[in-house]
């Protein structure tokens, strides 16, 4: 056993007797001479010759040696041949608590769409204790985008047993981005090893595509015209994409009655 760690303990009373248990009975569970019990449990008959298995959770002993007295049939309730042998005492050495260990195990986005500018970008950090499960709660994290202190997010975690996940969305330019996690930024938590509190992942970040379409060609007069006759024309030109265009220019072409082109 470790100290801080769930531990379960597994009892098991038995009917050595000739006759079988019709009465229901308690049994009790006394950690370190406490006067008053710490589990119990109701076990509703037993036949003769079987024996029940039941378990314990515990998560609470001291560092050291620990007892546990455990009384069966208190008071009593089931007439036995020898009422001698319902205590026993045992002997539990729990362990030094081992130190937690901080990792970031994950920095995880949707993969499957494309990141474009302007857009948020959702980030799930799997952090995991990788470590023993006693750990202060005041310890922070930080997220720093680009090595940028501008950029630079801090965070309070918690207790972690086992690993915990937190969700952080940023809105990136265009570009490739370096995302970065340090767990335990401030060196709160005391660690078995302090050599894994940092992960860092690229993410690069796309334009939204432009898409330049012509819709319509119009001309003024706006009727049948004659040779060599003035005419105004317009071209009506839509982006039909997502992103934004820079300045473009237009090209005309003038075409000849056979299907040639004059520029």
């Amino acid at each position: 056993m470790e100290q801080g760690k769930p531990t379960y303990i597994k009892v098991t009373i038995k009917n050595i007797g000739n006759a079988d248990i019709t009465n229901a009975f308690y049994v009790y569970g006394y950690y370190n001479q406490n006067q008053n019990p710490d589990e119990y449990i109701e076990i509703y008959g037993l036949k003769a010759g079987y024996a029940t298995t039941f378990t314990w959770l515990n998560s609470f002993l001291n560092e050291g040696l620990n007892s546990l007295h455990i009384k069966v049939d208190t008071p009593n309730n089931v007439p036995e041949k020898d009422e001698t042998n319902n205590e026993k005492t045992f002997a539990i050495n729990v362990k030094p608590a081992k130190p937690p260990d901080l990792a970031v195990s994950d920095i995880a986005w949707d993969k499957t769409a494309a990141i474009y500018d302007n857009l948020d970008v959702t980030f799930t950090i799997t952090i995991s204790n990788l470590g023993g499960n006693i750990m202060p709660s005041n310890w922070r994290y930080k997220i720093i985008i680009d090595s940028d202190p501008k950029q630079t997010y801090t965070y309070w975690g918690t207790v972690i047993i086992g690993y915990a996940t937190y969700e952080h969305t940023y809105t990136l330019s265009v570009g490739s981005h370096t995302i970065k996690v340090v767990v335990d930024c401030e060196n709160i938590v005391k660690e078995e090893n302090e050599l894994n509190n940092e992960k860092t992942i690229t993410i690069t970040v796309m334009r939204k595509p432009i898409d330049l379409k012509v819709i319509d060609i119009l001309w003024e007069p706006n009727r049948p015209l004659y040779p060599k006759e003035n005419v105004r024309v317009k071209a009506l030109i839509k982006n039909v994409g997502e992103g934004q265009s820079n300045r473009f220019y237009i090209k005309w072409y003038r075409c000849k009655n056979n299907g040639g082109v004059i520029e």
